[in-house]
């Protein structure tokens, strides 16, 4: 236990954008690490060792991850010519339509499939799960303080564009057809009872809880069972 809570700290390095503090931390674990190598008081202490080591592997892992790789940096605050492919659609008001996308190249340089939301209003195209698209944007790196939800589904970063043409309609992922039995369900549950009922059937199937009301909502947490509405395995059950 002791040693996953090291490691957790080490992973919440990436969280620091400042790259003085960063390394100040790093130091501080690596004098502790030679401090229980060459202390004889304290080296015979092989779990601190092993914490120290490890806070320092994983610190350095998920900086290089985030640093180099998770964020496409380099093209930010310029205007790029970006391919991608769709991965889910997303419709909102004021003809908005909202695309998560899967980039594969920049400027003609192939990347490493940087995972993006592109927000584009009044487009002429009826977009799908596996279009292959094309379109110039700029490219604006998300924030762990106000986008944490996307970055938790892999997103790095968000595009706003005036127009996107499809190149090739494409084959849609896998995850469009799990994203259509979850709709199916979704509408299943609406025609089959009231408003109300359907809402907190969706959250208790799905996790979906957007259409809860706001008192149901607040019962759940005054009765400290609020958890039962977040995804997990008892929603595989209920729904089997």
């Amino acid at each position: 236990s002791l040693i996953l809570c090291i490691i957790l700290g080490g992973l919440s390095l990436c969280f620091i954008k400042s790259n003085i503090i960063f390394a100040l931390f790093l130091s501080l674990a690596v004098v502790a690490l030679l401090l229980f190598i060459f202390v004889k008081k304290l080296n015979d202490k092989t779990v601190l060792k092993i914490c120290a080591i490890a806070f320092i592997i994983a610190s350095l892992a998920f900086r290089l991850y985030f640093g180099l790789i998770f964020y496409p940096d380099k093209y930010t605050n310029e205007e790029s010519l970006i391919e991608a492919t769709v991965a889910d659609v997303e419709s909102s008001g004021d003809n908005l339509k909202i695309l998560t996308v899967n980039i594969s190249s920049i400027n003609g340089e192939n990347t490493l499939k940087y995972k993006s939301i592109v927000y584009i209003y009044n487009s002429k195209y009826d977009f799908k799960s596996g279009n292959e698209i094309s379109f110039v944007g700029e490219i604006n790196c998300l924030d762990f303080k106000s986008d944490s939800y996307n970055i938790a589904k892999g997103i790095s970063s968000c595009v706003y564009t005036s127009e996107i043409e499809i190149t090739k309609e494409g084959t849609p992922p896998i995850s469009y057809y799990f994203t259509s039995i979850r709709e199916s369900v979704k509408e299943y549950t609406d025609s089959i009872t009231d408003k109300n009922s359907a809402a907190l059937l969706n959250a208790l199937l799905l996790g979906e809880r957007e259409e809860l009301a706001p008192q149901t909502t607040l019962d759940f947490k005054r009765s400290g069972i609020t958890h039962i509405l977040a995804l997990s395995g008892t929603h595989v059950v209920l729904l089997a």
